[in-house]
């Protein structure tokens, strides 16, 4: 009776410190995407990041990333240089990306974000999170005046970009 009560309570004490493969994902690189349009045409300026990180599920602190805006491109340098000043890289040069409280809801993931650009802090609550193949693909709709922006205009306001705009982040797994 003995040993089975021992072989009972290692049981118990051992078994609380597995971890079970639901509580976390293994990201191994993530892609943050700045879609919008202008008066003649669409735009997408994007960050790749190269690195390994564990998302821990139902867990408040969840993953930061410090994204340099110099290193967002968009294609062609003129349309990158333009989106760089306009989130006043100089004065402001990371867009601080935060991720949390990221839990799963049928085939797709609940999360906060919290976004810090140009010195404003935006929280968004209880976004979503698409399951996907190869990661997690979630999308948020912002305006340049969330942030105190002014969106560019050229040529004396002929080509003029719209105050609408669309955050894309993917939390690739493979």
């Amino acid at each position: 009776m003995r040993v089975l009560g021992l072989l009972f309570m290692s049981l118990l004490v051992f078994g609380s410190f597995t971890t079970n493969k639901n509580e976390y994902i293994l990201l191994h690189s993530k892609v943050f995407s700045v879609k919008g349009s202008t008066s003649i045409g669409n735009y997408d300026c994007d960050y790749r990041l190269e690195t390994q990180d564990t998302l821990f599920l139902n867990h408040k602190k969840g993953i930061h990333y410090k994204v340099p805006v110099k290193e967002f491109g968009c294609g062609n340098f003129l349309l990158t240089r333009d989106f760089r000043k306009t989130l006043r890289e100089k004065e402001y040069p990371f867009v601080h990306i935060h991720v949390s409280e990221v839990k799963k809801s049928g085939n797709a993931y609940n999360y906060n974000l919290r976004i810090d650009l140009a010195g404003k802090i935006r929280n968004f609550q209880n976004l979503k999170f698409n399951a996907e193949k190869n990661g997690l693909r979630g999308n948020v709709q912002l305006k340049f005046s969330d942030f105190n922006l002014t969106p560019p205009q050229k040529l004396g306001g002929a080509i003029k970009v719209k105050e609408e705009i669309n955050l894309s982040i993917w939390l690739k797994t493979s």
